[in-house]
């Protein structure tokens, strides 16, 4: 491996790239737990919380479609973004009228752009990294924020008691408001090239050699991708939200429940690091079935029953699926859109948002928390396998990595 090979497999993200990041995760996970406990408490019943996730979700992914697609200034974006989010939560949590909450609501899932316009950025500093290595890293930060988030809501909801300022909406402002002030991350002095390394970071590839957009795959290939990352975010919120409900019911206790997640967390953590490496050896299409297939087997596992140790080993393996499908999806849209990763990670936002409301709204076809909830999931994740293999026959001007014609030499040259 040359001197060439391990700059363009470096993944460096600047400090302020990487704590905005961890920041954005930690508002998600936070939110994700106070924003159903406060709807509650201010009165709303079961079709108010769901009306209120179902619009904002809506919403969010008609924000991530209009406006995220095509930055011209990420740094700008989401500060602007920060901004509308905390003003949106300060006035969903101080402002007395009802009528109020939808529109307050909305304007915190401004929110939702932070991540996408994160991704752009780091194509821009990281380096000439494989995008999926990129991907990979940033997902893994995330999941460490996420996880940070719903501790810190752990531990200030034990505060709230003492001082109104401590209430857990609170910390999701603070939160909000330092990504709003992070200071842009400067631009890394590119690398000295050498005699056999491949092109500095934005330097463009020939015109025979950039990757695909909408034009030349198609609406089909393109419609069919997206279709399949709908579904599997739709089975991966069915388990997130009913998963917890199907065990507390089964009667085993709330510990058990933790035990589950802590695992998830810990076996996607360990898994992102190895998947960033496959980054430019497979077709990132054929990867996505084959986690579509794993996601499967993960459910029906549930379904299937066997106590306790039969779904500790779904759990770990769903854990392989939500952060394979998470990752290979966003770097999968990305190289079939003119737009690169940024307009990759906004199409994935707004897929997964419409995933996130399918997947709750499913299941109330079956009665109680039976495992034939799991079987929807599975039956995702069969369908979305089957849209991902009609569109695997497009592979024109499709690059593995592996092997890149140099349209300057005429030479092919080999990246590993």
């Amino acid at each position: 491996m040359t001197s060439g090979d391990l700059r363009r497999d470096r993944v460096s993200v600047p400090a302020a790239l990487s704590t905005g990041l961890l920041l954005n995760a930690a508002f998600a996970g936070l939110l994700s737990v106070t924003l159903p406990l406060w709807l509650a408490d201010r009165g709303h019943g079961k079709v108010g919380i769901a009306a209120f996730f179902l619009l904002t979700a809506v919403f969010a992914a008609a924000l991530n479609l209009l406006v995220g697609r095509r930055p011209r200034n990420w740094a700008r974006v989401v500060r602007t973004a920060a901004v509308v989010s905390v003003a949106g939560l300060a006035a969903l949590s101080y402002l007395p009228w009802s009528w109020t909450v939808f529109p307050a609501g909305a304007a915190t899932m401004a929110m939702s752009l932070v991540y996408p316009q994160y991704m752009a950025a780091a194509q821009q500093l990281a380096g000439p990294a494989p995008e999926l290595r990129v991907v990979a890293r940033l997902r893994t930060l995330y999941v460490i924020g996420y996880v940070a988030g719903l501790g810190l809501f752990s531990v200030v909801s034990a505060l709230d008691g003492y001082a109104e300022v401590l209430r857990p909406i609170n910390w999701a402002l603070l939160i909000g408001a330092v990504i709003a002030l992070l200071p842009r991350p400067a631009a890394p002095a590119p690398a000295p090239a050498d005699g056999q390394s491949a092109e500095q970071p934005g330097e463009r590839e020939p015109a025979e050699e950039q990757r695909p957009g909408p034009a030349r795959t198609g609406l089909w290939v393109l419609g069919c991708t997206v279709a399949a990352i709908v579904l599997l975010r739709a089975a991966d919120s069915l388990r997130g939200v009913y998963l917890p409900l199907y065990v507390l019911h089964g009667g085993w206790s709330e510990q058990w429940v933790s035990a589950l997640f802590a695992v998830t967390v810990v076996v996607e953590i360990a898994v992102l690091r190895p998947l960033g490496r496959i980054g430019g050896r497979y077709r990132d299409g054929a990867v996505l079935t084959l986690i579509a297939a794993v996601g499967g087997v993960s459910f029906l596992l549930v379904v299937i029953g066997g106590g306790r140790p039969v779904l500790l080993v779904s759990q770990i393996v769903y854990a392989v699926f939500t952060a394979g499908f998470q990752a290979v999806g966003m770097t999968l849209l990305g190289r079939l859109l003119k737009t690169g990763a940024a307009g990759g990670a906004s199409l994935y936002t707004a897929a997964v948002q419409i995933g996130s409301a399918a997947g709750v709204l499913a299941p109330l076809a079956v009665s109680g928390y039976s495992p034939a909830i799991f079987t929807i999931a599975a039956g995702f994740c069969a369908v979305s396998c089957l849209l991902l293999v009609l569109a695997l026959p497009d592979r024109a001007g499709r690059r593995t990595g592996r092997g890149r014609v140099r349209a300057a030499t005429g030479t092919a040259t080999t990246s590993r």
